[in-house]
């Protein structure tokens, strides 16, 4: 059963046309990118409901601040390079662009609040 299972997939990847491959690519990656961005939201809503972050760790916080803002600087660095960017890179500086501001209002709360 699973040789059939793996054997089936390897078929359905090898037979789909490049285009229908990079549509359900592109797909799966929004929706990744879609999840990442929205995974801190929870916590900042929390952060601003009661007022504070004092149960996330410094460090927790200090590097997905540092992470996410050197991967906007990086999309962005090379973004500006290609002159043929897609849908794929829109995703993706929303998604660091989004997910820097989300981590700012904890970072805010955590530091600040």
């Amino acid at each position: 059963m699973a040789t059939k299972l793996r054997t089936s997939f390897h078929n359905c990847i090898v037979k789909a046309s490049d285009l229908t491959r990079r549509k359900w690519l592109a797909a799966i990656g929004a929706i990744g990118a879609l999840a990442f961005a929205l995974s801190g939201l929870p916590q900042a809503i929390q952060c601003v409901r009661v007022g504070n972050a004092q149960g996330l760790a410094h460090g927790t916080v200090a590097l997905w601040l540092i992470g996410e803002a050197a991967m906007l600087i990086y999309a962005l660095g090379t973004y500006r390079k290609r002159c043929n960017a897609g849908l794929s890179d829109w995703i993706l500086l929303a998604n660091y662009g989004g997910n820097l501001l989300i981590v700012g209002v904890i970072a805010w709360y955590r530091w600040l609040g």
